[in-house]
């Protein structure tokens, strides 16, 4: 018996590894840290864009139905388009969300993931999540995979701070698991910088990050 729990300890250990040692995290010359797992292969058509997220500590939900992001999306949308090969953009609206059935709790859940380092690192097995992926695929594929993007600061936050921090990820709707995230931020303490400029450079250095680890490939 003891034998048997050691040796699935051991394999357990191994899997662990395994999976450790196709993980990178890194920092490009930009100071973007990139969370990217190379054991995970993107096969797919089709790039579900979600309008950015506001991560308040308040009311996640309410706060994002409101969140004024159309030119964050719009910058994001176009820096996608601009990296798809042969794969197709299908950009969601906001407003759209509200017909999606789980679509609000599931997208609380995973981008709160993309700011926690081991959160990232697990597949999700959420149940609200689970069903709201298989709503997205059923509707575009099943191979279709999720791209999120999140802001830690609102215009008047930035606008009394100078500073944004923006978080954009890439999720695999098959292996249930981030294929990349993205860590940045900006600070215009010298020279004041609208804010929709100050996150259209995040993007930029963010995108320009997972292209040098990917061999100048998103996915």
């Amino acid at each position: 018996m003891l034998k048997k729990i050691v040796n699935k300890i051991t394999l357990i250990s191994i899997a662990f590894a395994s999976i450790t040692a196709c993980t990178t995290t890194s920092k490009s010359e930009q100071n973007t840290a990139v969370y990217f797992r190379s054991d995970i292969a993107i096969k797919t058509d089709k790039i579900i864009l979600f309008p950015t997220m506001y991560l308040t500590r308040h009311n996640f939900i309410q706060e994002n139905k409101n969140f004024k992001g159309t030119l964050i999306d719009a910058k994001i949308a176009a820096s996608w388009a601009s990296n798809l090969n042969k794969a197709k953009l299908i950009p969601i609206p906001r407003q759209i969300l509200n017909e999606i059935p789980a679509a609000w709790e599931s997208l609380d859940i995973l981008t709160s993931m993309m700011d926690n380092s081991e959160e990232i690192k697990k597949n999700e097995n959420n149940s609200v999540v689970e069903k709201f992926v298989h709503n997205i695929t059923k509707k575009y594929g099943k191979n279709s995979v999720l791209a999120f993007s999140v802001v830690f600061e609102d215009e008047s936050e930035y606008i009394s701070t100078n500073t944004v921090h923006k978080n954009i990820g890439l999720y695999d709707t098959n292996s249930m698991s981030w294929k990349w995230i993205t860590k940045d931020v900006f600070n215009s303490n010298f020279v004041p910088v609208p804010y929709e400029v100050a996150v259209g450079k995040i993007i930029s250095n963010s995108f320009d990050a997972v292209k040098k680890q990917n061999k100048d490939k998103l996915f």
